[in-house]
């Protein structure tokens, strides 16, 4: 897209950052989970430190079992935590 329109490199960048998350972390001041890769990844947890650490808020993170069912009822469980509902509610065919 620059090669094509060079002039608007201004316009791309304004844009881009708006994808930051490091220039929203600081803002977040509710409680918050990161999900990270495993270990070794591009995601992993050290490599999502910056971006814990730049939370205003509690942030916990949590390491992805690259499972959509284990990670569900992890990610579940912690926003069940934060609300004081007890354990979470899960679908059926997950029990």
């Amino acid at each position: 897209y620059l090669r094509r329109f060079p002039g608007r490199r201004a316009s791309v960048e304004l844009t881009l950052a708006n994808f930051d998350l490091m220039r929203f972390a600081p803002q977040v001041s509710a409680p918050a989970l990161i999900v990270s890769g495993p270990a070794g990844s591009d995601r992993d947890e050290s490599a999502l430190a910056p971006l814990i650490a730049a939370i205003a808020g509690p942030a916990s993170s949590y390491q992805s079992a690259d499972s959509n069912y284990l990670d569900g009822v992890a990610i579940d469980g912690w926003i069940a935590d934060q609300l004081g509902s007890g354990p979470p509610i899960l679908p059926r065919h997950w029990n």
